[in-house]
């Protein structure tokens, strides 16, 4: 039996379901035309997730500082501001949500995102000391 017009046939992708895949896996790979040969089971890591919020906020990180050197060193009242000025558009983090902003006259802004890999987790840009903060209760 074929599973479309990549040729994959169905009984390859049995082990992926009997030794924990799973059907999300099967499907994203059937999705982009990966045989089950190619594509290893795999689980995202902490450490991974970090690295591409970090790299997705990015983008924000400059647009904020190029606002703050429009405005007299004013930070933006939310991220919103921002777009389409200093950002086309605010991204969102690995897991689908928005980054949480805090502007603070005291101590610059911070930044957060969620963990998926690690409920009730966040992490934090904080841009009085320009370093990232994943120790639990960074916000």
């Amino acid at each position: 039996m074929k599973a479309g017009a990549n040729g994959l046939v169905v009984r390859a992708w049995l082990p992926w379901l009997v030794f924990g895949c799973g059907i999300t896996a099967m499907v994203a790979a059937l999705v982009l035309g990966l045989s089950s040969a190619s594509l290893a089971c795999f689980r995202l890591e902490e450490t991974d997730e970090i690295s591409i919020n970090e790299g997705r906020a990015e983008p924000i990180l400059k647009a904020i500082a190029r606002y703050q050197q429009d405005h007299n060193g004013q930070f933006p009242g939310q991220l919103q501001v921002l777009v389409p000025g200093y950002i086309d558009e605010v991204p969102v983090s690995f897991g689908g949500s928005h980054f949480e902003y805090w502007p603070s006259d005291i101590d610059g802004y911070l930044l957060c995102f969620d963990l998926i890999t690690r409920r009730n987790h966040s992490c934090c840009y904080l841009q009085g000391h320009n370093t990232w903060d994943c120790s639990p209760g960074a916000e």
